[in-house]
């Protein structure tokens, strides 16, 4: 008489992860920028890669702490994972910092972010994080054409997001500039930046390595 439930029962299990696994699967690069000099976050962002079944996916860059600035060597890692995903040739790629944690819906996330990759919406630009100044640039259309869940908007911080190739190119030929780089990417992409909602990745307090002192007092209380 057991029988039945467990068959009933199974089928939903399977789905569930099925769904998870193709949204993550649907992401052609994953990359994840970490100071050599913090082995400890990357062994906590390495146990979340395994986590969510992409620790063999992940492309490294680990550089040493830049020796005269913050702010440019983080702009640096972040161009430099941008070029690696061009030379791949992906038309799109999420990049982590290592100071994060997956949430437990990171699979929602994913499904949500994948849905505005086939929604036919130009997009350049997608947060997955939970934290960072946002604004609204919602358009009366997007209503009916942007999945549950994504909002159009700019967003600051770069602990988590997704960017297409058309972005990584312009970021690339522009170069490191005198804003810090997540002031960058939300300028440049300025209407075509989303927030995805539930985030996909939730913050880990720890002590920046950034410079924020050089953006002025309002980037160094928001980078503490």
């Amino acid at each position: 008489s057991s029988r039945p439930v467990l068959a009933s029962a199974q089928p939903r299990l399977v789905r569930r992860r099925s769904s998870s696994r193709w949204a993550m699967d649907r992401v052609p690069f994953v990359g994840c920028i970490n100071l050599l000099e913090r082995n400890d976050r990357y062994e906590m962002i390495s146990k979340e890669f395994e986590k969510v079944g992409i620790a063999d996916r992940v492309h490294w860059h680990r550089p040493n702490r830049h020796k005269e600035s913050g702010r440019v060597g983080c702009f640096e890692s972040h161009l430099a994972v941008f070029q690696a995903a061009l030379d791949a040739g992906v038309p799109f790629a999420v990049v982590i910092e290592d100071d994060v944690r997956f949430a437990a819906t990171w699979h929602k996330s994913f499904e949500k972010l994948i849905a505005l990759v086939d929604s036919g919406v130009p997009w350049n630009h997608a947060s997955l994080q939970n934290s960072g100044g946002e604004v609204s640039l919602a358009r009366e259309e997007d209503l009916d054409r942007l999945p549950t869940g994504v909002i159009r908007g700019a967003f600051y911080f770069t602990r988590s997001y997704a960017i297409t190739r058309e972005a990584m190119q312009v970021a690339v030929r522009t170069g490191v500039t005198r804003a810090h780089v997540d002031v960058a990417l939300a300028v440049a992409n300025w209407g075509k930046g989303f927030i995805i909602r539930p985030a996909a990745v939730l913050d880990v307090p720890s002590v920046s390595d950034n410079d924020w002192a050089e953006g002025g007092w309002g980037p160094w209380l928001a980078g503490q």
